[in-house]
């Protein structure tokens, strides 16, 4: 999250360079790194969020201190560091039980490969010259 809190800062100041954040907030429907509020914080000028958290095409920045409920009407107010760990907790079971099926498909594939060897050596293999063929 401390990336995320330097990227916002950065923008909050400058448009340069912030087609990540931008992406990010727009995809995940987030602004700012803890709430959108972040933007107003570290603004030095523009007292303003970007395009890339409204709700709708470009939108009116509401001024600060609006209320959270009529924000949120317009722009996404929820945080993206929010928004990624709820992503995270989401998606984190079905990570887990893919992993674990992984490692149960690479352990069945070792036991396998070990009996084939073991029974390799059991059985006598003749040559076809030695049948008096």
């Amino acid at each position: 999250t401390e990336k995320l809190h330097g990227m916002v800062q950065k923008c909050a100041n400058t448009t340069a360079d912030c087609n990540e954040l931008n992406f990010l907030q727009k995809k995940l429907e987030c602004c700012g790194a803890d709430t959108y509020e972040d933007y107003y914080k570290w603004s030095s000028f523009n007292y303003s969020v970007p395009t890339s958290c409204c709700r709708k095409e470009n939108c009116n920045t509401p001024p600060q201190g609006t209320n959270e409920t009529i924000a949120d009407e317009i722009i996404y107010t929820k945080g993206c560091s929010t928004k990624t760990t709820d992503m995270l907790e989401k998606y984190f079971s079905w990570i887990f039980v893919g992993t674990i099926i992984v490692v149960v498909l690479q352990v069945l594939g070792l036991v396998a490969t070990c009996i084939m060897l073991f029974r390799s050596r059991e059985t006598p293999y003749l040559s076809l010259d030695s049948q008096g063929g």
